[in-house]
């Protein structure tokens, strides 16, 4: 996997390098390369850091799997954008819904690896949060998805990102008070 998230970001320098160099773009060609960068750098030192804790090793996978779909996000937005600029007719805020929703559906299918097997007061909360919370996030991004091919993208968009940001927040409180 991360040879996967390497060789996506050596494929985004070179694609930005290329375009920087036959258009004269300026130094924003570099941004979503210099962001996969910092996100598999990020990525590389926090594993490197953590390799000693036996919670952090029951983690990894998961949490690789979270990265790797957020470098392919900025992997495709970069040639979305190449691509747009180019003078390619392309709207790229079709690709920001799908690309949030994509991120949202993976991050819950893979909340239910992050349970605590500890009898402390926060992580009973945490677990007790998990479930709802990865259905949350597995259909408000399927809904991010379907809101492509609805009229009004981006304000469905930000309408069931508010709601799924509210209804995560309202879970939580209410599991806050029901534990203590």
């Amino acid at each position: 996997m991360m040879f996967v998230m390497v060789l996506l970001t050596i494929a985004g320098v070179v694609s930005s390098v290329i375009y920087y160099s036959l258009h004269g773009g300026g130094v924003d060609a570099f941004v979503y390369p210099a962001t996969m960068i910092g996100v598999v750098g990020l990525h590389v030192f926090t594993n490197r850091l953590n390799t000693h804790h036996e919670q952090y090793n029951r983690y990894c996978s998961g949490l690789t799997i979270v990265i790797a779909s957020i470098v392919f996000v900025l992997f495709v937005l970069l040639h979305v954008m190449n691509l747009y600029v180019l003078g390619l007719w392309f709207d790229p805020l079709v690709i920001v819904p799908f690309s949030v929703g994509l991120v949202f559906c993976v991050m819950g299918n893979q909340l239910h690896r992050f349970k605590i097997h500890e009898e402390t007061l926060s992580a009973k909360v945490w677990n007790n949060s998990i479930r709802p919370f990865s259905f949350a996030f597995v259909i408000s991004g399927l809904l991010m998805i379907g809101a492509i091919f609805a009229p009004y993208t981006i304000t469905l968009f930000f309408i069931v990102l508010g709601l799924t940001i509210l209804f995560l927040v309202i879970r939580f409180a209410s599991e806050l008070r029901f534990v203590s």
